[in-house]
């Protein structure tokens, strides 16, 4: 391991071993154990059944046999946005004050714009960066790190009141659209795994197909925690995704911008400059999903909006937005999607570039 990895368990292992257990209180918070890996697609996890053959994560895989595993999630389009959108339960485009400063990843913020939420008895966000090029894979015969957190907890007599989440900040494209990065809309590029856990009180070896984003995550951490947060936040109630992973009645819609190294007001006018495509030359986008259907709009004028249905292309390789048919379907999701945008504070919606669809430069195949 890294010497970084070794002071995050170490870390780890002592929080989790000095909080005492007081069993006599039943209804008592859980603890909290966020264990966040960095670039790590779902694909290099193998109770996902989707990566290489090589693929071994035991003690991965175990954690979601006990628990609820989702498929996929949305946590940010790269690193920075998503750790703002959970630490805050806001989409990047509405953290307030939040500005990139000097080289990266400077940032600064106005801590009483851009607040955060708190846990107790304890939690601990567990961060794993080696998942992170140069991917050099870090053996350790001991268990990965996750193995040896969870044993700890067992040892200390918390594992059965403390709550464990396996995520990740978004995925990494290995070749995959002819992309080897994150940042773009699809699937194999930003796509999370997600794995919640908690005994007794989440079903176990469940699989979820309702995608969640970071907003949605951190208003189940506070509700779970009795938290409440006195400023809006953008997520909605995923615990009745806990209670019926397979529910066929979920009709929320789903929502994640990318917004490239803007936040907060730094978004109010959408860049025709190099701000717009200041992270890996993608564009500023808007990602929806409802159901199976996937709805991608970049803020360019003209350009192609992509439009994919998930249960029948997995990969994302059949665009069904220029196609005919489908116009009816493209044209109701990119309602979805403005309307999704103004629920969530996004001040750049009255200045949305049209659309080729639009601008009646869309033809059939």
């Amino acid at each position: 391991m890294t010497e970084s990895l070794k002071i995050c368990v170490v870390l780890a292992m002592a929080i989790v071993r000095v909080a005492p257990v007081q069993a006599e209180e039943p209804a008592r918070r859980p603890n909290i154990l966020f264990i966040f890996a960095d670039d790590q697609s779902w694909k290099t996890i193998g109770c996902y059944n989707s990566g290489p053959d090589w693929v071994r994560t035991p003690h991965i895989d175990a954690l979601a046999s006990a628990g609820v595993r989702f498929e996929p999630s949305y946590l940010g389009a790269w690193c920075m946005p998503s750790r703002a959108s959970l630490l805050t339960g806001r989409l990047q485009h509405a953290v307030r004050s939040m500005t990139m400063l000097g080289s990266y990843p400077g940032s600064k913020y106005d801590p009483e714009q851009c607040r955060f939420f708190p846990d107790q008895p304890w939690f601990l966000w567990l961060c794993y960066g080696s998942v992170h090029g140069p991917t050099t894979p870090q053996l350790d015969i001991r268990g990965q790190g996750v193995g040896r957190v969870l044993q700890a907890l067992r040892d200390s007599g918390q594992l059965e009141n403390t709550l464990v989440i396996y995520s990740a900040d978004q995925g990494f494209a290995l070749g995959e659209h002819g992309l080897t990065q994150k940042v773009a809309p699809y699937d194999a590029a930003v796509s999370s795994p997600l794995i919640i856990s908690l005994p007794g009180r989440i079903g176990q070896n469940r699989v979820c197909r309702h995608p969640v984003n970071a907003p949605d995550l951190t208003n189940y951490l506070c509700q779970l925690a009795g938290v409440q947060l006195p400023w809006e936040t953008h997520g909605r109630d995923i615990r009745p995704l806990l209670e019926s992973p397979e529910a066929s009645d979920w009709n929320l819609p789903m929502i994640m911008t990318h917004t490239s190294r803007s936040y907060g007001d730094e978004t109010a006018q959408i860049p025709t400059d190099d701000r717009l495509t200041s992270s890996s030359s993608v564009p500023w986008y808007v990602l929806l999903r409802d159901g199976s259907k996937k709805y991608v709009r970049y803020f360019v004028k003209g350009e192609l909006e992509e439009l994919y249905d998930l249960a029948a292309d997995p990969d994302e390789l059949v665009n069904l937005a220029v196609r005919p048919e489908h116009s009816a379907e493209l044209a109701r999701l990119r309602r979805l999607a403005i309307a999704e945008l103004r629920r969530t504070d996004a001040q750049f919606v009255d200045g949305l570039p049209a659309t080729a669809a639009e601008l009646g430069a869309v033809s059939a195949p």
